[in-house]
């Protein structure tokens, strides 16, 4: 994937590592029962902190938990609605848009994600991420410049 903002780039490598689902009751002691399977979405390429710039983790448990970590933001859902992520972390909002235009490329299905700026997430980075419909990430905005990085 390549991000392009007005005067940069940024190149991420993505790698899938997913599991078969299997029963959790088997081997374990103390297992509750059930069936659990995940997948991971990363990216080999880290950022000043030595953590990977991109990475998603879903686990099929229940109830089912998604993670989304790019570079300091990260955010929880508990599961992929036709709105996109129902986020469950109470220190991100997000909204649906039917279509939106961002940066002069209109896109369809797309769910803004949210970090309050004004409550203690102060960190530099992205702060703002669309995500669209059979897509993934499309654009993310960083803070504090107010950079916007686009997909090409």
């Amino acid at each position: 994937m390549i991000f392009q903002s007005n005067s940069a780039s940024d190149t991420f490598s993505l790698y899938v590592d997913r599991s078969a689902a299997y029963e959790t009751n088997q081997g374990c002691f103390g297992a509750n029962g059930g069936c659990i399977a995940y997948c991971h979405v990363y990216s080999n390429e880290l950022y000043s902190s030595y953590s990977r710039k991109f990475q998603v983790t879903i686990y099929s448990t229940s109830p089912k938990e998604i993670s989304l970590d790019f570079y300091q933001f990260h955010c929880r859902a508990a599961d992929i609605a036709d709105t996109g992520l129902a986020v469950i972390d109470t220190s991100a909002y997000s909204n649906y848009y039917p279509s939106i235009n961002i940066g002069g490329s209109t896109f369809r299905s797309v769910q803004l994600v949210i970090k309050d700026t004004a409550v203690g997430n102060k960190i530099s980075g992205p702060y703002k991420i669309f995500l669209e419909k059979n897509a993934g990430i499309i654009a993310y905005e960083t803070y504090p410049d107010l950079k916007l990085w686009r997909k090409q």
